[in-house]
């Protein structure tokens, strides 16, 4: 299952997809809480309590990544929060894990990142003429060939690569542009 088909199916409130996402994300996340706490029953905990929030908001993401994100967020969160609370321990946990933390934050800075850009390149894709989208989701979402989007949609291979072409230029506009705009405030800003 593709990361659209997963989005489609929480959209939908499929509890198949939901399993699907919670089996492979749980480990992950769990291990993540375990680093952080050093407690792995209570990493197991804060991890299942960050599934039951995303659960509770599953039809609000527009992408895979964007899961990710919010996952991993609340289970940082959680874990700071954990630690925040356990003040025998405190301070010997958090200076052996602060420079694990920092590098999360940089983690999340990236996965943030990421996640607002292919966002913009969603929204741009939903923007393409029918035929130009069309080729574009066989091509990266469903990963054709050019020769299988030809077949698919009756057309040459050259029309095919033509319209990934024009795609690709009409993303890389709005994304560079986008890019200049957040240095640019970063700059004026910070």
């Amino acid at each position: 299952m593709d990361k659209l088909e997963i989005i489609q199916g929480l959209k939908k409130g499929d509890d198949r997809v939901f399993d699907m996402v919670f089996t492979t994300l749980f480990p992950h996340l769990w291990r993540y809480a375990s680093r952080i706490i050093n407690d792995e029953t209570e990493a197991e905990d804060i991890t299942l309590e960050a599934f039951a929030k995303f659960y509770d908001r599953r039809t609000e993401f527009e992408n895979y990544e964007g899961i990710k994100l919010f996952l991993y967020t609340i289970t940082r969160n959680a874990c700071i929060s954990y630690l925040r609370s356990q003040t025998a321990q405190k301070n010997y946990i958090v200076n052996q894990q602060s420079e694990s933390i920092i590098e999360e934050e940089k983690f999340f800075d990236t996965l943030d990142y990421q996640a607002n850009l292919l966002e913009i390149v969603y929204r741009e894709v939903n923007k393409l003429p029918r035929q130009c989208k069309k080729v574009f989701k066989l091509r990266f979402y469903k990963d054709y060939s050019y020769q299988q989007i030809a077949e698919k949609l009756k057309l040459s291979e050259s029309a095919v690569r033509s319209h990934v072409t024009n795609a690709l230029q009409k993303i890389r506009i709005v994304v560079r542009h986008k890019e200049m705009l957040v240095i640019f405030l970063s700059l004026y800003f910070f």
